[in-house]
């Protein structure tokens, strides 16, 4: 009825304002902390509306009762009520029930525990306080005890708190006596009988001292048939009396001894095994067999042994042992074998002893701790492999390589080994490798092992072994150790390799030959030493022979009973591999090596018709007062500016080095064009958009009758044909000529057999290229792209020239391709000095790395006064020198694109000029720069020490003038050879004003007189207006990059007005 009653009540009002009314009337949200205020604050709203029945449990449960509409709409108004007063954290508890009564009740069972904790917390606080007394209940008792008791009964203390209900304190104390129990005999190493062996007369017998602890082969002792004195341990060999324990007689035998005989006797391992029981406490000892005695004695005295039950038993033998613990104990500090040899003679006839190893001595010798043994066992073939990869080489082998990918096979430990180049090679070689797997020994490779190498850990790589189907296992990073195998077969063929080279006198360069004949020796079966004792005499070297032609050793005499597959007359043959070399992609360095293959047969083919075409020679009878020279074939790759192989050209030359000077020939002669000249005519065709062709002369020294050497003998046949043609040698450069006819202009750069073309007439040219290939064997490579190793890139815009091919090729042959980049060339505001540094032992690796950087000058005028530095002791070098040099490298590393470009523009001469006077610290001598424009163009420039010391910085700045006053009247006679006419006087631009003054006013001649050649020079020029001198600000001097090091913002300034980042462009010019 009062249910009823109640429900009523609830639904007077609306669900919906009677949940509006409730949730305004609640200001606590239930969290973790305030559960007794929340719900205390919610009973009394819910009382009020006379609902808190429906979450009391006071009604029937809200899911086992059928309810109107209002009622279903009044559980969820509860529901929502409460889910609207918890916080976020309290929600998660409550996730899943459906109903507010099921809420309800799991909000008070999680706080209610926690409450309970806290109050009994607070209450064990509240007893700490002596002041204060607190009357203690039942529960408050049981957790005081719980809490007194010690740190090993934490985990009983715990699952008596964990208990849903209470104890009582008698159950708690039978349960606290089991638990002390079953510790003690936990805790006992020994069974009830063996506790006699520690009983001491002064102790009681129910225990023994555990701080004293035990020995286990220390001290003396005495036992039945056996007695031992002084570290000895006498031997008890009884089998017949199992005495039971009783109390010595007073004073004839100490407790001690009587207790281990007890134990030794009630033992019954110790009578048939050589267990030792023993105290350290105890003067003698009993073993249960003689043989541990070394030496033993029979013994000779009277006294006897008294057993447990009062027994007396003879003593027959005596004598000593030794242990591990008693001789390297803590007592010792762990002695080596020397020392305990020394204290204890006996020992140094005992080989057992010196034989031991103790694991305490062992771990205190480590540096650290063992990685366990692999228990991993493989049953097939690739079923696992081991695999690594060993480099970089600290020097490049012979044919290039740098690195090698060892594999190894897990069940039979054969070894592959591959040499590589670059590491990323490692992929390639891989996907290799299980291709000849797969199709070779018809097995898949299951496991692959390898450590946590990039090379092995890329994106390709994974995604490979994932689609065959290959468990890719990787060791922990920084843990060699877990690549074991790998890691050990690098040592074995390192050191296999070192010893051949060793033995070979090769150079280390070529390691790589090592490596893979150490790779074939390892995978070859070994001979017998019978064998190869009868077969090889001692002096006679081992040949290395293929791996099909090794002989299969004779199967030695063998009687042991295992059954194994050479009894069986079963030899599995081992493939060894060896590097492969493609002479496709190398140059082969002898005939023989050529002539296997295609390509270089086709080019020597050519070469070959190319002589017998120009009638090259004439077989005649050798003269008697004549050197005959010999001849052999040279093979070049010829590349393309991208890298790709152009063409396979192959040379048969005659070997020079047989010849002598003063009696085979005077002088060489090689006329080649002035980089000045081919920047000139390039500039020029770029501002007067001409089109530019390139030719090579195949076998360019074969032509022409030979008078004299071959490359002046070609040299004049060619220039007499152009003569012939109508062309005129330039005054300034014997290597250009000029053609004018009427209107049409052409220009020709000769490089030995290199020719670039120029012309206003396209026409012409085709003609002109026609008639040369009437009396020469041309090529018409096209478009001018790479010439002289430079790149040669055109466009809308201008020409770029560039030597990216030639700077990569020069850092990869230094291996500085990857070392970190310099801002500048040369180290800002220092100078080289000749006695700086150790002497390089081997010099010429240096010299031949400046007389490249120098080439390298054709387009790269900011590295010009670097490379004038380091070209200075090119006779004696040192290790600075050489840091200076890869200085420059590093510069070039980082500014691989630059070059110069050629813009249109009005054609006008301007130079800067500037002098670092006495800059040298050696001989204190200037240091002359200066860079040479038609128009927006850099022509020429250059960085060079002057021949004599300067009084003063003018006299320098003067003789700087007067160098690049002869380069502008040499570039004038250069365009008055082509044709050009410039109309504006040249500007040489000057940042001294006392030279300025010399160059321009007489008055100064009094001054200047050990000048006087470059004052006449440079005065007869500006007055026969063929030059005008004019200041220019320090800050604005162009040339200051050419005469020293500057600061590093400084130099960036001036480096952008020199070069620029030269962009990819397709087409050609």
């Amino acid at each position: 009825m009062e249910s009823s009653t109640t429900s009523a009540a609830a639904t007077n009002q609306s669900p919906l304002s009677l949940l509006n009314n409730m949730s305004n009337l609640m200001s606590t949200k239930l969290d973790s902390t305030n559960y007794m205020i929340w719900k205390l604050q919610i009973s009394a709203i819910l009382d009020a509306y006379l609902v808190i029945d429906h979450l009391d449990g006071s009604t029937t449960p809200q899911s086992q009762v059928l309810v109107t509409e209002a009622g279903i709409q009044l559980i969820k108004a509860l529901l929502t009520l409460l889910y609207s007063t918890c916080s976020s954290p309290v929600l998660a508890m409550v996730v899943g029930l459906s109903t507010s009564q099921e809420v309800w009740d799991r909000l008070e069972e999680r706080f209610t525990c926690t409450a309970r904790a806290n109050v009994l917390n607070l209450k064990l606080e509240l007893q700490s306080i002596k002041k204060v007394g607190v009357n203690s209940d039942h529960e408050e008792l049981l957790h005081v005890i719980l809490k007194g008791l010690p740190k090993e009964y934490a985990p009983f203390a715990f699952a008596i708190r964990t208990r849903d209900g209470i104890l009582s304190l008698e159950k708690l104390s039978v349960l606290l006596q089991t638990e002390e129990q079953s510790m003690q005999e936990t805790n006992d190493p020994f069974s009830n009988s063996a506790l006699a062996m520690f009983v001491s007369h002064n102790k009681p017998s129910n225990g023994y001292n555990v701080n004293q602890g035990y020995n286990t082969n220390r001290g003396r002792g005495r036992n039945s048939f056996t007695r031992g004195r002084g570290g000895r341990s006498p031997s008890f060999n009884n089998q017949g009396f199992n005495p039971s324990f009783t109390s010595p007689q007073p004073g004839k035998n100490p407790t001690t001894k009587l207790a281990a005989m007890a134990s030794a006797s009630n033992l019954q391992h110790t009578q048939n095994t050589e267990t030792w029981l023993t105290d350290s406490g105890a003067s003698d000892h009993i073993t249960a067999s003689s043989h541990n005695l070394n030496p033993q004695a029979p013994y000779q005295g009277s006294e006897q042994v008294s057993v447990g039950n009062g027994q007396n038993l003879p003593i027959q033998n005596i004598g000593f042992t030794y242990g591990e613990a008693a001789l390297q104990g803590p007592e010792l500090g762990h002695p080596s074998n020397k020392v305990l040899s020394n204290l204890f003679p006996s020992l140094q006839c005992n080989s057992s002893i010196a034989s031991m190893h103790c694991k305490h001595c062992l771990a205190g010798k480590m540096h650290q701790f063992p990685f366990p043994v692999s228990n991993k066992t493989s049953t097939t073939p690739f079923a696992l492999v081991h695999a690594d990869l060993w480099g970089p080489a600290p020097i490049t082998s012979s044919t290039g390589f740098r690195f090698y990918l060892v594999l190894v096979d897990d069940f039979t430990k054969f070894t592959w080994t591959y040499l590589l180049k670059h590491k990323s090679d490692t992929y390639q070689i891989f996907t290799q490798f299980q291709a000849m797997v797969n199709t070779q020994f018809s097995l898949p490779i299951q496991v692959l092992h390898t450590d946590y190498g990039g090379e092995f850990t890329s994106n390709a790589f994974n995604q490979f072994c994932a689609n065959k189907g290959i468990i890719h296992q990787l060791s922990c990073p920084h843990t060699p150790q877990q690549n074991g195998v790998a890691e050990r077969k690098h040592k074995h063929l390192i050191q296999c390799a070192l010893a051949l080279l060793s033995e070979s006198k090769l150079p280390m360069s070529y390691w790589s030959y090592a490596v893979s004949t150490a790779t074939h020796l390892i995978n070859s079966p070994l001979p017998s030493p019978m064998t190869l004792a009868d077969s090889i005499p001692a002096s006679t070297p081992i040949p290395l022979l293929p791996t099909s032609s090794l002989p299969v050793p004779p199967s030695p005499t063998i009687t042991h009973p295992m059954q194994t597959r050479s009894k069986n007359g079963i030899f599995k043959p081992k493939l060894g591999y060896t590097a492969h070399i493609d002479y496709n992609l190398t140059e082969p360095t002898i005939y023989s090596t050529a002539s296997k293959h295609p390509k270089w047969c086709n080019a020597m083919d050519e070469e070959f018709q190319a002589l017998q075409k120009q009638g090259t020679w004439a077989l005649v009878p050798a003269p008697s007062t004549k050197n005959i020279v010999g001849c052999k074939w040279v093979y070049k790759l010829k590349y393309n500016s991208d890298g790709t192989i152009s063409r396979y050209k192959a040379r048969l030359v005659a070997k020079g080095f047989h010849q002598q000077y003063g009696v085979d020939f005077e002088e060489t002669f090689s006329p080649v064009v002035k980089p000045p000249t081919v920047r000139l005519v390039l500039s020029l065709a770029v501002s007067l958009n001409w089109p530019l062709r390139q030719l090579d002369v195949k076998n360019a020294f074969l032509h022409g009758t030979l008078k004299e050497e071959a490359p002046r003998a070609w040299f004049e046949s060619f220039t007499s044909q152009l003569l012939h043609l109508g062309f005129t040698a330039s005054t300034a450069d014997s290597s250009l000529f000029v053609y004018k006819n009427k209107t049409v202009i052409a220009y020709l750069l000769l490089y030995v057999d290199d020719i670039v073309l120029t012309s206003n007439t396209p026409a012409y040219l085709d003609q002109l290229i026609t008639q040369l290939s009437l009396v020469f064997d041309l090529k018409d490579l096209g478009p001018l792209h790479y010439f002289l190793g430079l790149q040669v890139t055109r466009s809308s815009s201008g020409l770029f020239l560039n030597q990216v091919k030639y700077t990569h090729d020069l850092l990869k042959k230094h291996n500085m391709l990857t070392s970190k980049s310099a801002k500048s060339p040369s180290c800002p505001n220092t100078r080289l000095s000749l006695h700086e540094g150790d002497p390089l032992p081997d010099p010429h690796g240096y010299r031949s790395l400046v007389g490249a950087l120098h080439y390298l000058t054709f387009t790269r005028p900011d590295i010009s006064f670097s490379v004038h530095q380091v070209c200075q002791y090119m006779s004696a070098p040192t290790t600075v020198h050489l840091a200076a040099a890869k200085r420059i490298l590093r510069y070039l590393q980082g500014t691989l694109n630059h070059g110069i470009a050629f813009t249109p523009g009005p054609l006008h001469l301007s130079a800067y000029t500037d002098a670092d006077w006495a800059g040298d610290p050696d001989d204190r001598r200037s240091t002359s720069g200066y860079l040479v424009y038609i128009g927006s163009n850099p022509i020429t420039w250059s960085a060079k020490k002057q021949p004599t010391v300067s009084r003063s910085s003018t006299e320098s700045e003067y003789r700087a003038l007067a160098i690049a006053s002869a380069k502008l009247c040499w570039i004038r006679t250069l365009l008055k050879d082509l044709g050009i006419f410039i109309s504006h006087t040249p500007i040489l631009w000057c940042d001294n004003v006392s030279a300025l003054a010399i160059a321009s006013n007489p008055v100064f001649h009094a001054r200047t007189k050990h000048i006087e050649v470059d004052f006449h020079f440079v005065r007869e020029r500006v007055l026969r207006k063929d030059l005008e001198v004019k200041f220019v600000s320090t800050i604005d001097q162009l040339a200051d990059i050419f005469t020293k090091s500057l600061p590093t913002q400084r130099f960036i300034d001036l480096q952008r007005n020199l070069t620029v980042s030269v962009p990819v462009i397709e087409e050609g010019c």
